[in-house]
């Protein structure tokens, strides 16, 4: 695992994690152990993305300096109660399960069409 520089202090990564998938998507989970300060009062920085090779954001979590906890869903973007690193985990593996399944009917409706 690789540092990042956080101000004067260096953040250790902890974990660090991708996966793509067969239907041109993927997964990054990028989390980093910080000082804490008031935008990361739990100590911790992290980017949790779903999205297309394409570019294309599907779901994402992350608390960029400035803007707190919060999560990307398509084009929305609303603030995320952050619980503990577990439960962040999961409710963005919980996100990712339904936008990936809601992609897969959408895809075989499109099939079906024609």
């Amino acid at each position: 695992m690789s540092d990042i520089w956080y101000g004067d202090h260096r953040g250790i990564k902890i974990l660090a994690r991708k996966e793509d998938f067969w239907d041109g998507t993927f997964m990054e989970l990028v989390i980093w152990q910080v000082p804490t300060d008031t935008d990361h009062p739990h100590g911790l920085k992290y980017r949790l993305h779903f999205g297309t090779l394409s570019g294309e954001c599907i779901v994402r979590y992350d608390n960029r300096r400035g803007k707190g906890d919060h999560r990307h869903i398509e084009d929305k973007e609303n603030a995320y109660t952050f619980v503990n690193q577990g439960q962040l985990i999961a409710d963005f593996l919980n996100d990712v399960q339904h936008h990936r399944e809601l992609r897969k009917w959408l895809s075989k409706q499109n099939q079906d069409e024609f």
